[in-house]
């Protein structure tokens, strides 16, 4: 459901902030943090893989069920949220980006308006809380973006904290009372992609790119999916490609 002023553009997906306007959205959509939801949708992303900040400290994105608005006027935009919680089965979540965008040139000639944004300069920040059912602060994220783009080269820079409030407990004895607290960790991930488009060179559709991310969880142990205790180790990965 989407209630708007100034234009009737609803992007379901991808980039939001083509046009000037306002937008107050209910239903289901995927979270405006940092750029990379900006390629969830497969067909979007230019790399094979995602980035560690998406697929280790979103959990593959964040999506969820609620409301948001977003907009933008002039070089400005925002986005806000408040939806179900991203870690947890219980509780809710809200934050939102503030971007700045320069030198970007709406009337270039591009096959299709993904392309039409690839040069200028963007930045923005990004937060969101995480709270439980009794309205306490369970995770807070941080986040910062960077793009830069340039004749056939594209930028694109993240930066996101992942903050924990609350102790982790295990029963390694299976008593039935927790007795290992992993403590209130925190995370840290990064990545850089550089994204060349060939297609002025050879006249068909090439790009190649490069990625350098890395994670870097504080906590030495946590948990896995199906609720053991497993080692965590810092990841670091190189991502090449066309």
């Amino acid at each position: 459901v989407d209630y708007h002023l100034f234009n009737d553009r609803i992007p379901p997906r991808g980039r939001l902030f083509n046009n000037n306007g306002l937008h107050i959205q209910a239903g289901r959509f995927d979270l405006p943090f940092g750029t990379d939801y900006q390629n969830f949708a497969n067909k979007d992303r230019i790399t094979v893989t995602e980035p560690l900040t998406t697929s280790r400290m979103q959990l593959g994105g964040y999506n969820g069920d609620g409301v948001r608005s977003y907009g933008s006027w002039g070089m400005f935009n925002y986005s806000a949220f408040w939806t179900d919680a991203m870690y947890s089965d219980d509780g809710h979540a809200i934050g939102g980006r503030l971007g700045m965008s320069l030198g970007q040139n709406p009337y270039t000639v591009r096959h299709n308006l993904r392309e039409a944004v690839l040069e200028g300069i963007e930045l923005g920040v990004s937060h969101l809380s995480e709270l439980n059912r009794s309205g306490n602060s369970r995770n807070t994220v941080y986040g910062a973006d960077l793009s830069i783009g340039y004749g056939i080269l594209r930028l694109q820079n993240e930066l996101m904290l992942l903050q924990s409030h609350q102790d982790v407990f295990v029963d390694t004895d299976s008593d039935g009372v927790p007795d290992n607290r992993f403590g209130k960790g925190h995370q840290l991930g990064y990545h850089s992609t550089l994204i060349a488009d060939l297609e002025s060179f050879i006249n068909q559709p090439l790009r190649a790119f490069a990625r350098y991310s890395r994670w870097q969880p504080s906590q030495k142990q946590g948990l896995d999916f199906d609720g053991r205790t497993v080692a965590l180790n810092d990841i670091s990965m190189l991502s090449l490609g066309f």
